[in-house]
C-alpha cells in the first residue's frame, strides 16, 4: 500500500522543523480504518519508519480522540510542548446571541470542523447542558465558508455566554484542524483550509476498498495459476531429460530450476503484499458494514441519481462509462437501497475490466454473476424487445442502440431496480445506459 500523501507532507514539514500534530482518528482515517486493526497498525508503523518519523505519544497507545505530535525518529524524548495548545489568534468557532420574539436565550454556535461540531453536539446531549433547537450545515453566506457547521441552543437557567464559550473551547481543543499553523519563512500567515470527511469521501473510500478487494483477489488467483502451470511444465521437461539422459538438457534444467525458484520467491513476496492490501480492504468493509448510520437530513447523496453520478466520478478513465440516460432514469427511481446499487455498479466495473483489460472472461458470464449473487439476464424476450424496445434504447455518436443485457435487483418489491448496459466493442468499453424502475415487459 502506498504512503498517504498527508503523511508524506507531515514528514517533510517535521524534517523542516515545523510542528505537526493530528488526531489518532485522522491518522487512521488516511488508511480507511475506523477501528484499531493489527494489520492497519503494522502498515502505519512501517510507513512512519520508512519516512523517518514517529508520534508522541505512540499513536496506538492513546484514545482515538487524542492528539499526537509527529517528530523525527529518535527525537521523541527531546521533543516537548503541550499537544493540545491551539495557535494564537486562531478560533475554531464563532458565537452569536440571537434575540428573537418568543425565543429568549438562544445562542448560535458556528464551528470550523465537523469533529468539533459532532463533539459539542454529543457533549450537550449527553450532559444535558442545553436544549438543541437546530444543528447541521451553515446556511448563512457571510460565514459558512469559514464556519460550515452550526448549532442553535437554548441557554438553560443560570448559564451564560461564557459557559457556551467554554463548551465550544472544550470541543475544539483537540480538533486536528487546530494543529500548528505557524507559517514557513516567506509564507503568509494564513491558516490552512479546513478539511472534512463527508459522505462523498466515505462512499468513495468504500468503493475503493471493494475495488482493491476484487483486484487483489483476482491477482492472487492469476498468480497462483501461473505458478502451477510453470511447475507442471518444469516437471514434464525434467522427466523427459532424465529419460533421454541428456546432460546438456539437465544443466539447462538446473539453471531453469534456480530461475524458477527465484521467480517464485518474488511472486510470494508480491502475494504477501497483495494479502496486506486485501486484509486492509476487508477491514474497511467490515467497519462500514458494522457501523449503523441513520439517514441524515443533510445527506449529500439523497437520490439514486446522485449515487450514479458518484459511480461515474469513481470510474473516470476506466473502461466503463455512464450514459446520460442512466442518470435521468435513476432520478425517477424511488429506491432507497442506494448502497447496494452502488456495490452492483462496482461489480459491473469489475466485469468491464475483466472483458476489456484482462483478456476476457474465462467462464460463462451467467456463472460469473451467479458467483457474486446476481441473476444475470442476457436479453429480454423477443416480443418484449419488439413492443417496448424504445424504452431500452440509448443514443450513441454512431446512432441508436438497444440494450439487452441487464440485472434486476430487489425483484417483486417496491425497491426494485433494473440496470441495463451495452457493450461498445469498437471502443472497448461498457456503457451503463439505464438504472431505474423495472421497465415494461409483455408479462408485466
Amino acid at each position: 500500500m502506498k504512503v498517504p500523501n498527508p503523511l508524506i507532507q507531515i514528514a517533510a514539514d517535521v524534517k523542516d522543523g515545523r510542528v505537526r500534530r493530528c488526531k489518532v482518528r485522522t491518522l487512521m482515517g488516511w488508511y480507511g480504518l475506523k477501528r484499531r486493526r493489527d494489520t492497519g497498525i503494522a502498515v502505519i508503523r512501517a510507513h512512519c519508519d520508512e519516512l523517518g518519523i514517529e508520534t508522541v505519544p505512540v499513536f496506538d497507545t492513546v484514545d482515538f480522540d487524542s492528539q499526537v505530535r509527529f517528530v523525527v525518529a529518535g527525537q521523541a524524548a527531546d521533543d516537548g510542548g503541550p499537544l493540545d495548545e491551539a495557535p494564537a489568534g486562531y478560533s475554531g468557532f464563532s458565537i452569536q446571541e440571537e434575540i428573537q420574539p418568543g425565543k429568549p436565550g438562544r445562542v448560535r454556535i458556528a464551528l470550523r470542523t465537523y469533529d468539533a461540531f459532532d463533539r459539542l453536539r454529543e457533549t450537550l446531549i449527553a450532559g444535558r447542558r442545553a436544549e438543541i433547537h437546530m444543528s447541521g450545515q451553515n446556511a448563512r453566506r457571510e460565514d459558512r465558508d469559514q464556519f460550515p457547521f452550526v448549532l442553535v441552543i437554548a441557554l438553560p437557567p443560570g448559564a451564560g455566554i461564557d459557559d457556551v464559550r467554554r463548551w465550544a473551547d472544550e470541543a475544539c481543543n483537540l480538533d486536528p484542524e487546530l494543529e500548528d499553523r505557524s507559517p514557513k519563512e516567506g509564507q503568509a500567515d494564513t491558516p490552512a483550509a479546513p478539511t472534512q470527511l463527508d459522505i462523498h469521501e466515505q462512499l468513495a473510500s468504500l468503493a475503493a476498498s471493494l475495488r482493491a478487494s476484487f483486484v487483489a483477489e483476482t491477482e492472487r488467483v492469476r498468480v497462483a495459476m501461473e505458478a502451477k502451470v510453470e511447475e507442471i511444465r518444469f516437471d514434464a521437461i525434467t522427466q523427459l531429460a532424465k529419460q533421454l539422459n541428456d546432460k546438456e538438457a539437465l544443466r539447462v534444467i538446473a539453471e531453469f530450476e534456480e530461475e524458477f525458484k527465484e521467480k517464485n520467491r518474488a511472486l510470494e513476496t508480491h502475494i504477501r503484499e497483495l494479502n496486506v492490501e486485501l486484509q486492509l480492504a476487508h477491514e474497511r468493509l467490515a467497519d462500514a458494514e458494522t457501523e449503523e448510520q441513520e439517514p441524515a437530513a443533510d445527506d449529500a447523496y439523497p437520490t439514486m441519481a446522485a449515487t450514479v453520478r458518484l459511480f461515474e466520478n469513481l470510474c473516470t478513465g476506466a473502461d466503463i462509462v455512464v450514459h446520460d440516460n442512466a442518470i435521468k432514469s435513476a432520478g425517477r427511481s424511488g429506491c432507497t437501497r442506494r448502497r447496494e446499487v452502488l456495490l452492483f455498479l462496482i461489480t459491473l466495473a469489475e466485469l468491464s475490466n475483466e472483458i476489456y483489460s484482462r483478456g476476457g472472461l474465462h467462464q460463462p458470464i451467467k456463472d460469473w454473476f451467479s458467483r457474486r449473487g446476481y441473476d444475470y439476464a442476457p436479453a429480454d424476450a423477443q416480443i418484449t424487445a419488439e413492443k417496448y424496445g424504445t424504452e431500452r434504447t440509448i443514443q450513441l455518436p454512431d446512432g441508436k442502440v438497444q440494450m439487452q443485457e441487464h440485472v434486476t435487483l430487489f425483484p417483486n418489491t417496491d425497491q426494485c431496480v433494473t440496470i441495463y448496459w451495452y457493450r461498445d466493442e469498437p471502443n472497448r468499453q461498457l456503457i451503463v445506459g439505464y438504472v431505474g424502475r423495472h421497465l415494461r415487459t409483455i408479462s408485466r
